[in-house]
């Protein structure tokens, strides 16, 4: 059944979307943030330079910043094609249908997190000063056990996709995941000894975040690819109407 089937024909207006080329354009963009926060990070270490306080704007283990805003916009359209699938599912009162939208709200979630980083504000409650640096990061406790519950629930759903799906979802979350909390408790670690303006530091963090990116973008794929071939939606078509 196709994606036009489902949204209403108002205009001749059209938005297409090509996986491959989204996905090349999220891992050069990726690449790129990542390129110019080690630039900033390099001269803020080595000459004490911040570019006359713009050096911020590129610094991924920054907030409210550029590669800040660019995580929080890829999880919302990840979140914005989850949507559009179960909600096609539901049509089609497919068993799993549910489960497209859960995962949805999680992306949500995540791209609001972002912003807001709410994991760090719940961290602050959650300390373990015997760790020594690990877990100086207090939300990954949480996190971890969280993580779990989450790949349980949908084990059932990960085993009724394609292969191909499945197996791109997975690596995606073994990317975004590693990153996000594996790398994170090293450089928890790393921090603790070295501090934040140590290039080791700035290395790993540049790491974890580009890992992130490229499991966002590698999910972001897979949904284009599975609405492509699985859906028979070859684009999609969003129409408008003027009153």
């Amino acid at each position: 059944m196709s994606c036009s089937g489902y949204l209403n024909k108002m205009s001749n207006t059209e938005i297409r979307l090509s996986s491959k080329s989204i996905f090349k354009t999220l891992v050069a963009t990726s690449f790129l943030i990542i390129g110019l926060s080690l630039i900033s990070a390099f001269f803020r270490i080595y000459f004490h330079s911040n570019f006359r306080g713009t050096a911020w704007l590129f610094d991924v283990s920054g907030d409210t910043n550029i590669p800040t805003w660019y995580a929080s916009i890829t999880l919302l359209f990840c979140a914005l094609l989850l949507s559009i699938i179960g909600w096609i599912r539901v049509q089609e009162k497919e068993r799993y249908a549910k489960d497209w939208l859960i995962l949805a709200g999680i992306f949500v979630m995540l791209s609001v997190d972002e912003v807001a980083t709410i994991h760090e504000w719940i961290g602050n409650f959650v300390s373990v000063p015997v760790a020594k640096g690990f877990l100086n990061y207090g939300w990954v406790i949480l996190g971890l056990p969280l993580v779990v519950l989450i790949g349980l629930y949908f084990r059932r759903f990960l085993k009724k996709l394609p292969s191909q799906i499945r197996h791109l979802f997975l690596f995606a979350a073994g990317l975004y995941v590693g990153g996000a909390l594996g790398i994170e408790i090293v450089n928890a670690k790393l921090e603790y000894i070295f501090g934040y303006d140590s290039l080791i530091y700035t290395l790993v963090t540049a790491v974890e975040e580009l890992c992130e990116m490229l499991g966002v973008a590698i999910f972001t794929y897979s949904l284009l690819t599975y609405l492509e071939k699985w859906v028979n939606c070859r684009s999609f078509q969003v129409h408008f109407k003027s009153k």
